[in-house]
């Protein structure tokens, strides 16, 4: 018979904690045996998104609200069901605020523009396969809007620039560098900037490590990525700063290893390295300086990593792409559902700019990169701009194969 656990929560810590323990059960093993309950005994005030939600579809999670109000305080997202079968009840939200992320900038000569993130579901966001019922629950005040698309550069005989990664569900790309692009951003977590090497991509909540000669690491679901040190990577960020789930950086000629486990971000790339996948909740390191692969891959809510001459790491879902740099021909990485593509040189040939995933913008390069449904295309030719992402259902969004009960 399943267990059940309770959690009373009366501020905002309190209900963090709650939701990264229910939730990191399933993410982390792939299974659940228990059923939970969060009872809100007070009124509650955030100052950032909440978690993401996740659970197996079969054991229940269940939001009690007593009567009491969560006010996100135009910060962020408040109920994000990832997966799993939810109730929220007898609670009032207000002030919700989605914000996509807004894609990184070009750097130097002829950097371009990743491209902005969706903005949906401030309240309430039900994913594919999540099934959410909401009984007695008010909206008070709820908003999307969608990512700014990032600034390209214009080409101009003082070197050449890396590109901006794509903006993810909230956490901004990362701008390029003097020749490495930025990763792209996560869910929450903000991509690292490039420089030589690229810039590893955000994740959940853990910010990406910023380029040097070798690649930044991946953020994690709570701990950032390492910043290069020299000509070696950076290592990917873990559920907590310090934990143990991110991949380890590469030394010099070495690769970024994947991450160990879920909630961790993959390690950067050495000098002349690729970056190492990141898994869920986790962004992709990035690439070393003239690397033989692309940026490593988030996983889902994480941003890929930025790369110098080969291909942007892609963003898993809710994450953006990461954006690559002075290499021919390479592209910006693509993101994921609501994740904007990264950004491509705007003067070089073969260079293109990454695809938006639905809802956000697509990374400029000398191809523009097309916009998800709904999402503004990247701009194509020198200097140009990353497209902007929309913003689509403030106080309540359902994605397609997500299931919605409204008592």
């Amino acid at each position: 018979m399943p267990v059940t656990y309770t959690f009373d929560v009366a501020n905002e810590a309190d209900l963090r904690a709650a939701v990264f323990s229910l939730s990191n059960d399933f993410a982390t093993d792939g299974v659940v045996g228990d059923n939970y309950v969060v009872n809100i005994t007070a009124d509650i005030t955030l100052t950032q998104s909440l978690p993401m939600i996740r659970g197996d579809g079969i054991h229940t999670i269940t939001f009690n609200g007593g009567g009491h109000t969560i006010d996100a305080n135009d910060t962020g997202r408040v109920f994000f069901v990832e997966s799993g079968k939810v109730t929220i009840n007898n609670v009032t939200i207000a002030n919700a605020l989605a914000e996509g992320g807004d894609g990184g900038a070009g750097g130097n000569s002829g950097g371009g523009g990743g491209g902005g993130g969706l903005g949906a579901g401030a309240a309430v966001f039900v994913n594919d396969g999540a099934v959410v019922t909401l009984a007695n629950v008010v909206v008070a005040d709820a908003a999307a809007v969608g990512g700014d698309g990032g600034d390209g550069v214009t080409y101009t005989s003082t070197g050449s620039g890396g590109s901006g990664g794509g903006g993810g569900f909230g956490g901004d790309g990362g701008n390029g560098g003097p020749s490495g692009g930025g990763g792209g951003g996560g869910y929450e977590g903000v991509g690292g900037s490039g420089n030589l090497g690229g810039g590893g991509g955000g994740g959940e909540f853990g910010n990406g490590g910023s380029g040097a000669g070798g690649g930044g690491g991946g953020g994690g679901q709570q701990g950032n990525g390492g910043d290069a040190s020299g000509d070696a990577g950076g290592g990917g960020g873990g559920a907590i700063n310090g934990g143990p789930e991110g991949g380890s950086g590469g030394g010099f000629g070495q690769p970024g290893n994947a991450a160990d486990a879920p909630l961790g971000g993959g390690g950067g790339g050495g000098f002349t390295r690729p970056g190492g996948d990141g898994l869920a909740s986790g962004g992709g390191g990035g690439t070393g300086a003239s690397s033989s692969g692309p940026g490593g891959a988030g996983g889902l809510g994480g941003g890929g990593g930025g790369a110098m001459n080969q291909d942007g790491g892609s963003g898993g879902d809710f994450g953006g792409g990461g954006g690559t740099g002075n290499g021919s021909p390479a592209s910006g990485g693509a993101g994921g559902f609501g994740g904007g593509g990264g950004g491509a040189r705007t003067d070089s040939q073969g260079q293109a700019g990454g695809t938006g995933g639905y809802g956000a913008g697509g990374g400029s390069g000398v191809s523009a990169g097309s916009g998800g449904a709904f999402g503004g295309s990247g701009g194509s030719g020198d200097g140009a701009d990353g497209g902007g992402g929309a913003a689509l259902g403030g106080a309540i969004f359902v994605r397609d194969g997500g299931t919605l009960i409204i008592k």
